[in-house]
């Protein structure tokens, strides 16, 4: 019987990540490009690379999560659910909350909502 080696895996996990970030990358410059423009591909890739990282630090495991999760941090900053002002601002995880990704769907409905509220004056 074959075995992956833990080796392996890693390296397999370490393709697949560099795959979704290329896509994640292409979405924020799609979707963002007044946000991206000033970066390189290499730049924005790493950039999707750490918010890849930070989502499975979250809990997250889907792409579309991690697409969601960088839509935000390309806005507010990778690691903005951390901060004082994202938890006051309801863009954070509640405690309890469960680690799947309903809180990122939250997060940015309330985004949208606060931006709405801002231009309207």
């Amino acid at each position: 019987m074959n075995l992956i080696t833990p080796t392996q895996m890693r390296q397999l996990q370490d393709a697949w990540d560099a795959r979704c970030a290329e896509r994640v990358a292409a979405r924020l410059r799609r979707h963002f490009p007044a946000r991206a423009e000033a970066a390189t591909e290499a730049q924005l890739q790493a950039f999707a690379l750490r918010c890849i990282a930070r989502a499975r630090e979250l809990g997250l495991r889907q792409e579309a999560e991690f697409r969601r999760y960088a839509h935000l941090a390309i806005l507010l900053g990778p690691g903005f659910e951390r901060s004082e002002a994202a938890r006051l601002l309801g863009l954070a995880p509640r405690p309890g909350e469960d680690s799947g990704g309903e809180w990122l769907y939250r997060a940015g409905e309330r985004l949208v909502r606060l931006l709405h509220e801002r231009a309207a004056g």
